[in-house]
């Protein structure tokens, strides 16, 4: 593998995941984050799986203060997805940088996407994930081609990592999954697990025929899921991270600003764009928004 002059920001749950997939391989980078405390906090990062925990070692990570981003050839942000766009724009990055963003949501660009499957969720310094996390990498746009390259970088043990074609029909079908779990989860105040049993509810049913209604309209006949699929992935899903707390749900418990404006509050606007109605999403939006102004309130 050539020289490498690696950058990665973002420190929340997948961002500390990815710093660890990388300090495994012992590649050298440089991991930005932004807090000072948080910065301190994860000198001590620990990893706790199901069965067993260990402490990464971090030394071929450098955590620098400031970023100059003008000294990097290759880019992975970890951020929110309403986030990610402007990140990336404000970098000034040369043209023949190589670019990973990992995020939920809709997000559009040239550059190459990931999508995790799996996942972990963060108390203090100790990330609570699992053995068998899953990244899927594919490019939106007109990327140049380094899915099996970024592949390669960050597969470790614990997080496989696969180059995929038809990254934006599989950046919706996560969307649709998020969607359901995470603003539900949210609302709730409850893990994952807690939705098994409602997947067949009214509510659920109402929410994926409007997911299907404007994935249908957006991407037209590549969009070949029904909604039993979207069900049954959302099953999928909790199953797989059944213990896991969403990060919607992280995000108003600790007075953070949530995803919602690039998950159900951006359906709503497509929906408006194709003449489609989505009142539950509209109104899911709605609760999570005043939800999340309370909680800042209270932080």
């Amino acid at each position: 593998m050539p020289t490498v002059d690696l950058l990665l920001i973002g420190a929340g749950p997948v961002g500390c995941l990815l710093a660890s997939a990388l300090a495994s391989r012992g590649h050298a980078c440089d991991w930005y984050i932004r807090n000072p405390q948080l910065r301190m906090q994860l000198q001590g990062l620990r990893l706790r799986f199901p069965d067993s925990e260990t402490q990464p070692d971090l030394t071929s990570l450098s955590v620098p203060e400031q970023l100059d981003s003008q000294k990097y050839n290759t880019v992975i942000t970890s951020v929110k997805s309403q986030q990610t766009e402007p990140l990336l724009c404000s970098l000034n990055l040369s043209a023949d940088t190589r670019i990973l963003a990992v995020a939920n949501g809709l997000i559009s660009g040239s550059f190459h996407l990931g999508l995790l499957y799996g996942g972990a969720y963060l108390e203090d310094e100790v990330l609570h994930t699992r053995h068998s996390n899953l990244l899927q990498i594919g490019t939106l746009g007109a990327a140049a081609e380094h899915s099996d390259w970024f592949a390669e970088l960050l597969r470790c043990d614990w997080l496989d990592c696969d180059s995929v074609p038809d990254m934006e029909i599989r950046q919706w079908h996560k969307l649709c999954l998020n969607c359901v779990l995470n603003p539900l989860t949210a609302l709730l105040d409850v893990p994952n697990g807690s939705m098994l049993d409602s997947l067949d509810s009214p509510l659920v049913s109402g929410l994926i025929g409007e997911l299907q209604l404007v994935a249908s309209s957006h991407l037209g006949t590549r969009w070949h899921y029904t909604a039993a699929d979207i069900r049954e992935g959302v099953r999928r899903l909790i199953e797989a991270t059944i213990a896991n707390s969403s990060s919607m749900r992280e995000d108003l418990r600790r007075g953070r600003e949530p995803e919602i404006a690039n998950m159900n509050a951006a359906i709503v606007r497509l929906g408006r764009q194709y003449g489609i109605p989505c009142p539950l999403h509209a109104a899911v939006t709605e609760m999570i928004i005043s939800v999340s102004k309370v909680s800042a309130d209270e932080h």
